[in-house]
């Protein structure tokens, strides 16, 4: 049993997750986590001297399980971190590392061997909400609209964004695994909270209609006889 299995187990007197980031974190604009797991189950992938996982406020997870299979109990409680050590203490650059709070056992967790040598480093950078002018009555400037329950409002232009992107090299991408390349295909292709199908690296939409989506598959569809084999 690993720790989202416990919380989802556990009985609160209160509600534990929002249904939103939004909600979850309504001062944050943008957040961007970079966690480097190291342990049984977070291996590299090939030819990558470390395993490096990227979130943003759309792929955002409250909990990483551990993935040692004799560890009960473990994982990270990210939500936590970010909630109390981050935004909290409105920190814009944060880094850490954390054991796994978990322990090696027997599989019902019955029987404790020792602590599970899993941990995580944790880098956390985040942009906040800023206000036309203090006080009570503060005007936030954030786009999303629909955290106001308006919609989206249209706008005719186009935003030019530099961003610092993760990405993994040709020969890296050969040689992963099929379950590698789809935990990557996972990460690079996200659907947020509204609906729309962002980059998960860069986070700029890439349909936000169902029409579009056909669109995309029909034309990856139409090139991928052109891609060969390596």
């Amino acid at each position: 049993m690993k720790l989202s299995e416990v919380e989802a187990n556990t009985k609160y007197l209160t509600p534990r997750a929002p249904s939103t980031f939004k909600k979850a974190y309504p001062t944050v604009e943008t957040i961007r986590v970079e966690m480097r797991p190291v342990g049984e189950g977070f291996e590299p992938f090939a030819n990558m001297t470390e395993r490096l996982e990227i979130y943003n406020e759309n792929t955002f997870p409250a909990i990483i399980d551990c993935r040692n299979p004799r560890c009960y109990g473990g994982g990270l409680q990210l939500d936590h971190l970010i909630r109390w050590s981050v935004v909290e203490a409105k920190q814009t650059e944060y880094e850490k590392t954390i054991w796994c709070q978990g322990y090696e056992g027997s599989p019902k967790g019955r029987s404790k061997h020792g602590p599970c040598d899993t941990y995580f480093t944790v880098k956390v950078s985040v942009v906040y909400i800023k206000k036309l002018h203090d006080g009570p009555h503060a005007v936030s400037t954030h786009q999303d609209e629909m955290s106001k329950g308006t919609g989206y409002k249209p706008v005719s232009k186009t935003l030019t964004r530099t961003l610092e992107v993760a990405a993994v090299d040709i020969g890296t991408m050969a040689k992963m695994s099929s379950e590698e390349y789809q935990t990557y295909l996972r990460n690079t292709f996200i659907v947020d909270h509204h609906g729309i199908l962002k980059s998960g690296a860069a986070g700029y939409p890439l349909a936000v209609t169902r029409a579009q989506a056909k669109a995309l598959i029909g034309y990856l569809t139409e090139i991928s006889p052109t891609i060969g084999e390596l």
